[in-house]
């Protein structure tokens, strides 16, 4: 399947509750573009109260392919489902040493 790209102008925006255009404009001074596009955010923002539009942007996206996509998200869900499980083992690990500790002071022999 051939790649397919997508090309778009959309609003380049800064993040004001957590970015000030003095960062911005450090970065920019500093030479430094990939910082300088951290701070961004491409595209139309939902609340518009904490989005600052500096600039446009032209932004080409090469999508990955069905196979490529279903395997990464495969691997996120793969993540997820070590996360449940580790989350699992240690609630139990949790409940078995209390469970225990009750035993425990219930075997205990009287002097």
């Amino acid at each position: 399947m051939k790649p397919i790209k997508i090309t778009a102008t959309v609003p380049a925006q800064l993040y004001v509750n957590c970015w000030s255009r003095r960062d911005l404009d450090e970065a920019i001074k500093a030479n430094d573009a990939s910082q300088a596009m951290m701070y961004l955010s491409f595209g139309t923002r939902s609340d518009p109260s904490k989005w600052l539009e500096v600039g446009t942007a032209e932004i080409t996206v090469t999508l990955k392919s069905d196979s490529e996509l279903t395997a990464a998200e495969v691997l996120v869900l793969r993540a997820e489902l070590d996360a449940a499980r580790m989350a699992f083992a240690a609630k139990q690990a949790d409940i078995l040493s209390r469970i225990s500790k009750l035993q425990a002071l219930t075997n205990e022999v009287a002097a």
